[in-house]
């Protein structure tokens, strides 16, 4: 490299102390021509105008401190070996290139981001963020870990920006932010391994922030249909800005472990307020492996990882039955290779979505095959549906698939005269009678009308509904005491 000597240079002032030794340079105001380069082996302080022409390099050996009063220009080659304090408010990215490749951590600190066209990064000691670096071209990652302040700091890349190279080795510990109307890729990671998160099919320019997480929170805060949710990995997106987007989230089973789960039952879960719920989509590939899977589109954006509709029980179930005897329901169900099961849990639903526990049998744990069965002595007069929840000694669990049962004779003590209107007609046979509290179902299992009604043997009464019900088919559940009766109801809001 050419070097350009001081006494060639306009209005540098050389600190010098007793030893001779330079040990800082102080720029007033510096034009480094085509061609030329300037290699400083300590401190430079830029309290001036500074450009680095196109062709030009200036190597910092040492700190560089681009002051608050300072005008930098970067459109040739700026090389930084030691930490870098940005306080230039309104900077430039300019058009040309900043290499961070020194050799020990490299810090950037200051009150202002601090701006490049090109970046490279090139330290494997790794490199820190205390203030954000916007990025506007391309950018290149060739050794070593960025990371940035929980404050938050930004690695931010521009619209048009783009970047290579990213792996396990070499990839952002932190917060990445993107500017634009295009999908992006995001490199993040933990530091020992790179798990990006791609954004895309954006509806217009957006600002997105996005984080990798490991041990995901609130695992046992669930909304339906979900049943489990993977605890180990998730990504924090914050939008700044825009307007609705897709998220693609990636799993590889030699990085993170994931979740034995059935490939067409994961979802993309995102956390809403309190619980994760399921944001759609279609995975591909192998849960021992790699794999991917897309949300629908999003206009909300918070905590994301995976979810699945069904869960693994941790044993292997043969069988599982619910059948209608009389006035009970006998539920029964066969398994193997039982090892530190803790207990089964019998649950029923009204809906198939709402579902809460009506019993709990203790598991045997004898390596052979075992046959269990509870009785619900207290069923729906109606359609009941059922489903089993075993929990192992350490608190994971699973869950099995949904058995659906009939209604009985007793369910048509209550008749309803479909299709219903602007009221719901129901009639009491036998000897039922009496106040019930009642609660209407949508399809999705979502609660749209509840109230008091009072049930008088062969006597029609009514329930009023709102205008503003859709048409469409409902399920009205009728509650008192020990007795639950559930019916279909289809709501037609014009006349046929």
């Amino acid at each position: 490299m050419k070097r350009m000597h001081h006494d060639a240079l306009h209005e540098i002032i050389l600190y010098l102390k007793k030893t001779g030794y330079m040990k800082r340079l102080l720029f007033g105001m510096l034009l480094l021509p085509v061609a030329e380069s300037l290699v400083a082996q300590h401190t430079v302080t830029n309290n001036g105008n500074l450009t680095i022409h196109s062709g030009g390099n200036l190597a910092v050996h040492g700190h560089f401190n681009n002051a608050a009063s300072a005008s930098l220009v970067n459109d040739g080659n700026l090389y930084i070996k030691r930490d870098l304090t940005s306080n230039q408010a309104a900077m430039s990215s300019g058009s040309g290139t900043l290499y961070l490749d020194g050799a020990v951590l490299q810090t950037l600190i200051g009150g202002q981001p601090f701006k490049t066209y090109n970046l490279v990064t090139g330290n494997s000691a790794g490199i820190y963020l205390n203030t954000d670096l916007y990025v506007s071209g391309a950018h290149s990652f060739n050794s070593g870990v960025i990371t940035t302040a929980a404050t938050p700091a930004y690695l931010a890349y521009e619209a048009g920006a783009s970047y290579s190279g990213s792996a396990d080795t070499r990839h952002v510990n932190g917060w990445v932010r993107k500017t634009g109307t295009t999908g992006f890729i995001y490199p993040v990671g933990n530091g020992a391994m790179q798990r990006p998160i791609n954004i895309n099919n954006l509806s217009e320019s957006s600002v997105f922030a996005v984080k990798y997480h490991a041990a995901t929170p609130n695992t046992t805060q669930m909304q339906s249909p979900l049943v489990t949710v993977d605890p180990n990995e998730f990504w924090e997106v914050n939008r700044v800005s825009g307007g609705t987007a897709r998220v693609t989230l990636n799993w590889d089973n030699s990085k993170v472990a994931m979740p034995s789960w059935i490939e067409p039952d994961i979802r993309v879960a995102a956390y809403e307020g309190s619980v994760w719920a399921s944001q759609g989509g279609t995975a591909s590939g192998s849960v021992a492996t790699t794999g991917t899977i897309t949300s629908d589109i999003l206009s909300s954006f918070n905590l994301f990882t995976f979810g699945s509709i069904s869960a693994t029980l941790p044993l292997t179930l043969l069988q599982f039955d619910a059948k209608r005897k009389n006035a009970i329901t006998e539920i029964t169900w066969k398994t193997a290779e039982e090892q530190h099961v803790s207990h089964f849990t019998v649950e029923r639903s009204e809906n198939g979505t709402n579902f809460y526990a009506i019993g709990k049998v203790s598991a045997r744990n004898a390596g052979r095959t075992e046959l269990y069965s509870l009785f619900d002595d207290k069923p729906l007069l109606s359609i009941a549906y059922y489903r089993l929840k075993s929990t192992d000694q350490d608190g994971s669990s699973g869950l099995s698939h949904i058995v659906r049962v009939t209604e009985t004779e007793n369910g048509n003590q209550v008749l309803v005269n479909n299709p219903v209107r602007d009221r719901i007609a129901l009639t009491a046979k036998g000897n039922l009678s009496g106040d019930f509290d009642y609660s209407i179902y949508d399809m999705h299992g979502k609660v749209v009308q509840r109230g008091k009604v009072n049930l008088r043997t062969n006597t029609q009464v009514y329930i009023s509904i709102p205008g503003s019900i859709p048409s469409g088919s409902y399920t009205i559940n009728l509650h008192k005491s020990s007795t639950f009766i559930s019916k279909k109801i289809i709501v037609a809001l014009t006349q046929p």
